[in-house]
This record gives C-alpha cells, structure tokens and sequence, in this order.
C-alpha cells in the first residue's frame, strides 16, 4: 500500500528535506517540493517514518489542481473542492482517502475542520463546514470539536512558487505536539530546525562537536538524540538559561557557562585547540547583538572557532546577520561551502555551512 504524506519545514530548506526523504525511504516518489512543504509517497507508514525534519506531516486524502484565479477567489476554490470531494461517491472511488479518515488511533476521538490558504486559517461558509464535518464524522466516527479537537482535517490551498500553479489539498494531522510557538521558550529553536543544522553537519561516530551559544540545548540534544554518539560540549554566558538546559541534556554533554571570549580559557575546554570536528550554532539574535558592534562580535567569534576548529572542521551557523558574517570570513580559513535561506518565524535569517581549509596548519595559499 502506497502512502500519501503532506510535510511541513522551515522555508528555504525544500533541497536539505528532499535528500533527508530520499536517503530514508528507498522507495519514495517526491511529487511536489514546495518552499515549506515536500508531498511525497511510500509505502512505509506514519508509525515507522521517523522523521525529525518536519514541523508536522499529514495523511495527502486528496488534491486537486485550481485554475488560475481570475473570477474565483482562493475561498470560493476551497469551497468548490469541499463540495465536490466530501461526497460518499468520491469516499468510495478512492480508497485510501477513505482509509486514511477512518483509521486513527484510538485515544483520538475528536476533530476539527480547518480551511486554509497559503497555512493561514480563512472562514468558509457555515453550510461548507458543516459538509465536511458531516463526511468526516461519517467516516471516522469521530466527534467534531471546534475548541479542543484531537485531530485536525486541513483544506489547504497555496500557490507553487511565485506565478506558479495553485491547488488544493485535503489533509488528516498526524503530529499531535502543540505548536512550536506555545511550547518553547522565546528565541529557542524548533527541534525540527535544530535536527536540520546537525544533519548539515554531516555528522559522524566519534567527533567533538561544540555550540557555543547552546541557549536553551536543542542543537547539542538534537546531536545526541538523533546521530552518532560524539562528545558533545555545550556553552552559553547565561547560567539561569542553563539550569534549564542542563536538566534536559544527556549527562554526556559537556556543559560549561561562559561566552566565546573566555570559551579558550575554560577549564573543560583546556588544550582544545584545533580538536573539535563540529561547530553547530545560532549566534544570539536580540539583546545580546545591540549592545555590541556586530562586525566586531562575529570578527572575534569566528576567530575563536578557528582555533578551535580541525585543519578540515565544518561550522554550521543560523544567523541574521548576513553580511557581518560574510565580512567576517574573509579575515579567516573558513569559507562557505553552501548557504540556505530562509525564513525563522517571519524574519529572514540564513543557514551557512562552512570549511576550514587548511594544509598542515596554514591557510591554503600561505606558505610562510
């Protein structure tokens, strides 16, 4: 049996997902790869995909193609495709839309139906709620609940791209965790971002890996949840943030309170220099960066990174500060190797991936 899968995942990283799908699931077909959003078939089911990329996936029940909207609105469009798909004749001409809304786990016993367009919830009329409801409740047997459901019954529309064709689809939920925004603290990553940055990494059995702007811990728990067991260090200048950050840690992982400045002075980190494989971060993006001068923090920063850094180590950085990064790499060994952009809860930020390349110690080119 063939699965249907609709994922989502921070904007700007549709060609890291698209290899993470492909390298997992040997006989995938990837349909649509979208800015945010990857449709893809398998035969592995829900329970056995595993991914940790994806800020949620959905059962694909059905989509359509729209014509380009000209005379019709997107809600007019998603009201047609509801009219004409909850019916029990389209239940009955595909069957595994009519599998993917009956079967559910048994703890869920409630739903609610959300039309969208472009992610963002839009109000459709009360007759063309109460249809879906209605086929769905019929199917499933479960409750409709419009306040506290257990499960979510998505009609999204959204665009391919710029000027690109539009369409609509017709989603079960599948991830039950709360929203990113409710459950985590302000500036913390999402797991499935820090997830993203370790696989970057390219990550191996053995290496030493260090963040040192480690906040709340998700890349350095991502690293030691998900990949290859490595010593792992830890860093932050803020020791309340760390009390939190150490209790959710694997006791394996290295943590130390100090700031990039003094990181080369630390006891933990003593004769470390030139030994780490792996430098996973997000720099400080608020309070932190307007007390300082930007170049000046991100000239020091990488400077120290390079010290501690291998002849051949990799950094991989989220930031926001572009162009104080980009001038800060030329006063270094390290050069982009790939960058991705993206967009981090409304704002533009973008992910480096960076090569020390050095040959026996000097800088390529260098031959003092």
């Amino acid at each position: 049996m063939k699965y249907k899968y609709y994922a989502s995942f921070t904007p700007g990283l549709q060609k890291v997902v698209a290899e993470i799908v492909s390298e997992r699931l040997n006989d995938v077909r990837i349909s649509k790869l979208l800015d945010g959003a990857i449709i893809f078939e398998t035969e592995v089911s829900y329970d056995s995909l595993n991914f940790f990329c994806f800020n949620n996936i959905f059962a694909l029940i059905s989509i359509a193609d729209v014509p380009p909207l000209k005379k019709v609105s997107a809600k007019a469009a998603i009201e047609e495709f509801i009219a004409t798909t909850c019916t029990r004749k389209a239940a009955r001409n595909t069957a595994f839309a009519k599998d993917a809304i009956k079967n559910n786990n048994s703890k869920i016993q409630s739903f609610r139906v959300i039309p969208a367009i472009e992610n963002t919830p839009a109000a459709v009329s009360k007759n063309t709620l109460e249809i879906a409801e209605d086929f769905i409740a019929e199917l499933s047997g479960l409750n409709p609940s419009r306040h506290n459901p257990d499960t979510e019954f998505w009609f999204l529309y959204r665009k391919e791209g710029s000027g690109g064709n539009s369409f609509i689809v017709f989603l079960k939920r599948l991830t039950r965790h709360a929203s990113w925004e409710k459950s985590l603290h302000p500036g913390e990553l999402t797991p499935p971002l820090a997830y993203i940055l370790c696989y970057l990494s390219k990550p191996k059995h053995g290496q030493k890996v260090l963040d040192p702007f480690c906040g709340y811990g998700s890349i350095p728990l991502a690293r030691a949840k998900y990949f290859p067991q490595s010593d792992i260090y830890a860093a932050d200048i803020d020791e309340k943030v760390l009390v939190y950050t150490k209790s959710k840690l694997p006791k394996t992982v290295h943590v130390i309170n100090t700031d990039i400045a003094h990181l080369l002075y630390t006891e933990e980190l003593h004769n470390c220099i030139n030994t780490f494989d792996t430098i996973i971060t997000d720099p400080p993006w608020g309070v932190y960066e307007k007390k300082k001068d930007l170049g000046r923090f991100y000239n020091d920063m990488l400077k120290t990174c390079v010290q501690l850094l291998k002849a051949d180590g990799v950094v991989v950085m989220l930031t926001a500060a572009t162009q104080e990064l980009s001038e800060a790499l030329k006063r270094t060994t390290l050069s982009i190797t790939a960058r991705y952009n993206i967009l981090l809860s409304g704002k533009k930020a973008s992910v480096f991936v960076l090569g020390n390349h050095l040959v026996n110690g000097l800088a390529a080119g260098d031959h003092r």
